[in-house]
């Protein structure tokens, strides 16, 4: 039975923004999925990037996931934007190119502090390394 990707979207955007509220500053939809490359045996890889990312936030997301008649098959992740920042440069650009966003904050609207290291771009958010600029 093939996948109804897009209503998963749907319920999974609506339950990370209602878990998370404003600490969810990105959900979006990485590997085969993201890529339109899916089959009816792929996983479903959904990326979160939070605020603040501690135990607290993890066991919610855990809970959320448990809910959810997909739990076998979803295998993203959950990072704060701090850790992010801390991954290797070529890491974070194949995470960048092979996901897709679904929330983000706005392309008029910047949270504080994103505003010098990222930018939209065709679509996706490009992660720039804060050292880039101080």
């Amino acid at each position: 039975m093939e996948m109804d990707i897009k209503g998963f979207i749907e319920v999974f955007q609506g339950g990370t923004v209602s878990l998370f509220g404003s600490n969810l500053l990105f959900l979006g939809l990485h590997g085969s999925h993201g890529r339109g490359e899916a089959t009816a045996g792929s996983d479903i890889d959904p990326v979160i990037i939070l605020s603040r990312c501690g135990r607290k936030e993890l066991l919610a997301y855990r809970a959320f996931i448990d809910s959810l008649p997909e739990k076998e098959i979803i295998c993203g992740f959950v990072s704060s934007l701090d850790e992010l920042r801390a991954w290797d440069s070529a890491d974070r650009a194949q995470l960048i190119l092979d996901t897709i966003p679904i929330h983000a904050i706005g392309r008029d609207h910047v949270h504080r502090g994103w505003e010098r290291r990222h930018l939209w771009h065709q679509g996706r958010w490009l992660i720039i390394s804060p050292e880039h600029h101080q």
